[in-house]
C-alpha cells in the first residue's frame, strides 16, 4: 500500500470488483486465488443514436441472451452522420456487436473499430462486403413468403415502398423483391420511393412518399397491395391510404417486411414477417461463442428462419 500510496479501502473495493466478474475467489482464512477462467466477458453493442423501436428490440433481445450466458453488455450510441465516433473499448471488451448502419454511414468508425484485435459482429444485416460475422434475417426468404401469400389471395399488381434509407441492405431487398416478381411472371411492380435520410424518420417518410405517389395518381393506386420495406412504415403508409380514402385491405393490402410488436395491435391489424424477438440475441451470443471457440476462424454468419404472420390488412383483391 505504501509503495503505490493506495488505502485499504480501495485495495478492498478492487478486489470486491474482481470477485464479482469472476476473476478471484477470496476464501476465509485460507487467502485470495486467482480463477482459471477468464472471468465475465464484457460484449459492446453499437448502434445508431437516434431512436429505433426495430433496434430496441434487437438491444433487449441482446441484453437479455448475454446476461443468460453470464456475460455483460455495455452499450454505445455511436453517430451516423460523419462524426467521431466512440470506439474507446471497455477496458475488458471481448467483442463488439455492431448495427451495420453505421458501418455504412460513418467510415471513420469502421476504420477505428477493425484496428482493434476484438471480434467484430455485424447485427441484424449481413455484413455485406465487409468480412464480418454476423447474423440477420434471410431477405430472400421475408420477400418470398410475404410475395407467395399475397399471391395466394388472388393479387398480381404489387408494389414497395422504401421507406428506408439506401443502405446495402435496403437496395438488397428492393432487388430481390423485383426478381421475385419477375421468377412469378407478374405485371410490372410499383415502386415508391420515400428519399428518406439517414437519421430521418422512415414512418413518416413512409407517409410522404406514399401521399405524394397517390396525390400525382389521383388517389387511384396502380396496384393491390402493398409491402412497406420495413415494419417502420406500416403507420404512415395507413395514414396517407385513409387520407386519400383507400381502405385497407378492403381497396388495398398491406404488409411489412419485418416485425413490429405495435403492428399486431392497431387497427387494422398488419400482416407481417419477421424473427422472434428473442431469437436475435440467442443468434448473436451463439456466433460470439463459436468466434472464442475459434478466434482464426472464417467469416462465422447466421441467417435466422422468418415467420409469417397474417393479420387483418390482407385479403383478396378488390374485383
Amino acid at each position: 500500500m505504501n509503495r503505490y500510496d493506495t488505502s485499504l479501502h480501495s485495495i478492498n473495493q478492487a478486489l470486491r470488483q474482481l470477485e464479482a466478474e469472476g476473476l478471484i475467489t477470496t476464501k476465509k482464512g485460507s487467502g485470495i486465488f486467482i480463477n482459471p477462467q477468464k472471468g465475465v466477458r464484457y460484449i459492446e453493442l453499437h448502434r445508431p443514436q437516434y431512436p429505433s423501436p426495430t433496434m430496441d428490440v434487437k438491444e433487449i433481445s441482446l441484453d437479455r441472451a448475454v446476461s443468460q450466458a453470464g456475460w455483460k453488455l455495455v452499450i454505445k450510441r455511436q453517430p451516423v452522420n460523419g462524426d467521431d465516433p466512440d470506439i474507446r473499448p471497455h477496458v475488458r471488451t471481448c467483442a463488439h456487436v455492431v448495427m451495420p448502419t453505421i458501418i455504412e454511414s460513418n467510415p471513420g468508425f469502421f476504420k477505428e473499430i477493425t484496428s482493434q484485435s476484438s471480434p467484430i459482429l455485424a447485427y441484424g444485416r449481413s455484413a455485406g462486403p465487409f468480412q464480418l460475422d454476423y447474423v440477420t434475417g434471410d431477405d430472400h426468404r421475408y420477400m418470398s413468403l410475404l410475395v407467395k401469400h399475397l399471391l395466394s389471395l388472388g393479387h398480381r399488381h404489387l408494389a414497395l415502398l422504401e421507406n428506408e434509407p439506401p443502405f446495402f441492405s435496403i437496395l438488397q431487398r428492393s432487388e430481390i423483391f423485383l426478381n421475385l416478381v419477375d421468377l412469378f411472371d407478374l405485371p410490372k411492380p410499383v415502386i415508391i420511393p420515400c428519399h428518406t435520410e439517414r437519421g430521418e424518420s422512415s414512418l413518416h417518410r413512409a407517409y410522404a412518399g406514399l401521399k405524394e405517389y397517390l396525390s400525382a395518381n389521383k388517389g387511384k393506386p396502380g396496384f393491390t397491395a402493398l409491402i412497406s420495406a420495413s415494419s417502420a412504415g406500416v403507420i404512415g403508409a395507413l395514414r396517407a391510404f385513409h387520407e386519400s380514402d383507400i381502405r385497407v385491405p378492403k381497396d388495398c393490402s398491406l404488409a411489412s417486411f419485418g416485425l413490429e410488436a405495435s403492428n399486431a395491435l392497431i387497427v387494422p391489424s398488419v400482416t407481417e414477417v419477421g424473427v422472434a424477438d428473442d431469437h436475435w440475441g440467442e443468434g448473436a451470443v451463439q456466433v460470439l461463442a463459436q468466434r472464442f471457440a475459434d478466434p482464426e476462424a472464417a467469416p462465422i454468419g447466421l441467417k435466422l428462419t422468418p415467420e409469417l404472420f397474417v393479420r387483418e390488412s390482407t385479403a383478396p383483391p378488390p374485383r
